[in-house]
């Protein structure tokens, strides 16, 4: 699936695109969850945790979106962003915040 506008294209994405895109997905994913209001996790988060939760997502029956802006900002071609669902299910937690 592919979505695009006049300068963002949003793809679905696998496991091979978040293994070719790996290194600038973990960094928007680090500088998402250790800074601001998640400074906390700075200590905690590393780029091994951040990419075996990745492929964990990948593997729970989740789907995964990457945008891209063609080319405009993000040279050379890679996402400038993502977004990744999944069934609560898949959410080993979810099950204590229903107590």
């Amino acid at each position: 699936m592919t979505t695009s506008s006049n300068d963002i294209t949003i793809r679905q994405i696998g496991q091979e695109e978040l293994d070719r895109f790996q290194q600038r997905i973990v960094q928007i994913f680090l500088d998402a969850f250790t800074t601001d209001g998640f400074a906390f996790n700075a200590q905690r988060a590393t780029e091994a945790k951040a990419v075996s939760y990745l492929q964990l997502l990948l593997a729970q029956d989740s789907v995964a979106f990457f945008a891209f802006d063609a080319v405009k900002v993000a040279y050379p071609y890679y996402p400038i962003g993502f977004l990744f669902g999944s069934p609560l299910s898949s959410d080993r937690y979810f099950c204590y915040a229903l107590r």
